[in-house]
């Protein structure tokens, strides 16, 4: 298609030439090369801003700005629900946490229902419970994820936070 326009353009060229004379000729070759650029420069607006595929009239760009709007905001939900994966991640971290603290506390209050231990082994056995427990209200109240507190929500609850402070926690008797 591209040879049998350059050879129709080189007959035409000839053409003017013979009756014309070479200033007209180059003329009508300057045109045909502007009008080129000219379509290749829009082509190419066209190409980068995706709309190759539309005609130029206003209501077909219409629908075309609107599809757009609507690919900018599916782009920006999917933008969201990362920064949502990445906040719950974030919070399963310190739970995981929380969760080896507490472990540890089971631990420790097993040891503390043994016989074994003198009533000074069970004080130092308490000092180490509470040592993870403030371990654990600290990560409650200092996680965060861009600088939005995980939990506060927890520390707003006054059943939470009165369990929390009251210390009833690792009594042997709650521990299954």
């Amino acid at each position: 298609m591209q040879i049998k326009r350059i050879l129709l353009v080189v007959l035409i060229s000839i053409f003017i030439h013979n009756m014309y004379g070479t200033t007209s000729t180059l003329t009508f070759l300057n045109r045909i090369l502007v009008n080129n650029e000219i379509n290749t420069d829009k082509n190419y607006k066209r190409l980068s801003e995706g709309t190759i595929l539309l005609p130029d009239n206003p209501s077909n760009y219409a629908i075309y700005e609107k599809l757009e709007a609507n690919i900018r905001g599916l782009e920006s939900i999917i933008r969201n629900n990362g920064d949502m994966i990445s906040y719950y991640q974030t919070a399963d971290g310190y739970l995981w946490e929380i969760t080896e603290l507490l472990q540890h506390i089971r631990e420790l209050l097993l040891k503390k229902s043994n016989a074994i231990y003198s009533p000074e082994d069970r004080e130092y056995i308490d000092s180490e419970i509470n040592q993870y427990y403030d371990q654990i209200i600290y990560s409650l109240k200092n996680s965060e994820f861009n600088t939005k507190k995980i939990f506060k929500d927890l520390f707003t609850d006054k059943t939470i936070t009165g369990q929390l402070h009251d210390k009833k926690y690792y009594q042997v008797s709650n521990v299954d």
